[in-house]
């Protein structure tokens, strides 16, 4: 016998964990004093991201270092986990928080050394004046 969760469920009790989340790191103190992630930009190096509505405005910059792919894509959705919890527009952690995201690693999360450091020097090289 397989469980499976209606999606309705599953968005409401992602966000009952995601505001729980937040109350245990004190983010509302954050937030009361005016930090919500507005203007503030992430570098993210995972497996890549999909283009989400959560998403919508977040995601900045794009870089495949794996497939060298130009377009937004995460064939493994850990990438895209990560940057939700990051700054989804309903649930993240820093909601409006620009999203400069770097794939480094594949579709079962493996990656290369060499991959990571390229995209770390990029992001020292080019992304340090925004």
């Amino acid at each position: 016998m397989s469980y499976c969760e209606n999606e309705s469920y599953t968005k409401i009790k992602n966000k009952i964990i995601m505001k729980n989340a937040k109350y245990s790191i004190n983010a509302n103190l954050v937030y009361k004093n005016g930090y919500s992630g507005k203007n503030v930009n992430i570098a993210v190096l995972d497996t890549g991201v999909f283009k989400h509505k959560q998403l919508d405005g977040c995601i900045k910059h794009f870089m495949d270092f794996v497939g060298g792919k130009e377009t937004c894509y995460d064939d493994n959705g850990h990438g895209t986990h990560v940057c939700g919890i990051l700054s989804a527009a309903d649930i993240g952690m820093a909601p409006g928080a620009g999203l400069y995201v770097f794939k480094v690693l594949d579709y079962l999360g493996m990656g290369q050394t060499a991959d990571s450091i390229r995209a770390l020097k990029y992001i020292k090289r080019k992304l340090r004046q925004t």
